[in-house]
């Protein structure tokens, strides 16, 4: 049967939520091939949602978002979320959706009462998977717009070493969901990635991960200043979307940055922010992700 979680957001029509609770069960063989039964029966009764239509400005509408194994009739929603993933550069996107979808053991889509998927997150091992077609293509491009040499040697060390396994993060989501969905969704991966370790059968060594990698977007404000000297100075102010990619990256080891192709014509530049954390560090990022209360 298939793990089930429940996320509650309570938010003021059209704004983010303030309120995050979650009931957990762990997942339980992941890896049978009838999962998406379970999966389906699991989903009865789990709450009713409020149409933001209905209610006024003022009012709370409430929303359980359920937390489910990915199914192999998912692969067309994953596509659609991961043909954007290299910003508009051609790759095997079908392929890079089959690896997500067949990776039941670890990863999570979001969905409410079971209707379309909303987003999902996962985590691939990246020396497994390093040889498929779409895999290929997405190191190329990362390696590619690394900005500086020396980084991009000492990234290429850790992709090529096979002693210390590296998770490869993706996580893609609609962009109006409450920024609170990020703790659970978070928490939900690590509790997978752990369960997986003694529960996958032959595939359980597969999640023994020592590093993360995450390729994210932020938006880069630019701005100018004065200094000191009274010169004006040119300021770049970063900010996340995401509330887990601030933490991330307050515990990366090596990050870089690089312009996005999907750039919108405002005053905002996107930008592709890549990180790897030690796996050291993820009991620190998840107590963060816990205890945030938003300001």
């Amino acid at each position: 049967m298939g793990k089930k979680r429940t996320s509650k957001q309570k938010a003021p029509q059209n704004e983010p939520a303030d309120e995050v609770t979650m009931d957990d069960e762990k997942p339980q063989d992941a890896m049978e091939d009838d999962h998406d039964d379970d999966n389906d029966s699991e989903q009865e009764g789990l709450g009713m949602v409020l149409d933001p239509s209905q209610a006024a400005s003022d009012e709370l509408v409430m929303v359980d978002f359920d937390f489910c194994d990915f199914r192999q009739s998912d692969f067309h929603s994953v596509k659609q979320f991961v043909q954007g993933y290299l910003d508009g550069q051609q790759f095997d996107v079908s392929g890079l959706s089959d690896l997500i979808t067949n990776q039941v053991a670890v990863g999570t889509t979001i969905r409410v009462q079971d209707e379309s998927m909303l987003g999902f997150i996962t985590c691939l091992n990246y020396q497994q998977h390093a040889s498929s077609k779409s895999m290929e293509q997405v190191t190329q491009y990362v390696l590619g717009h690394c900005p500086d040499q020396a980084i991009k040697s000492q990234f290429t060390a850790m992709l090529n070493d096979r002693s210390r396994p590296i998770g490869w993060i993706i996580s893609e989501r609609i962009v109006n969901l409450p920024p609170l969905i990020s703790p659970p969704i978070i928490q939900a991966l690590f509790d997978d990635i752990e369960w997986a370790k003694t529960n996958s059968g032959t595939s359980s060594s597969a999640f023994h991960f020592t590093r993360y990698f995450v390729m994210t977007r932020v938006l880069v404000e630019n701005s100018n200043t004065k200094g000191s000297d009274g010169k004006k100075k040119r300021v770049k102010a970063q900010s996340f979307i995401r509330l887990e990619d601030s933490i991330f990256h307050e515990h990366a080891s090596l990050s870089f940055a690089f312009n996005s192709a999907r750039t919108a014509a405002t005053s905002e530049q996107s930008m592709r922010l890549c990180m790897v954390i030690e796996a050291t560090e993820i009991s620190a990022i998840l107590t963060k992700l816990r205890t945030f209360t938003p300001s």
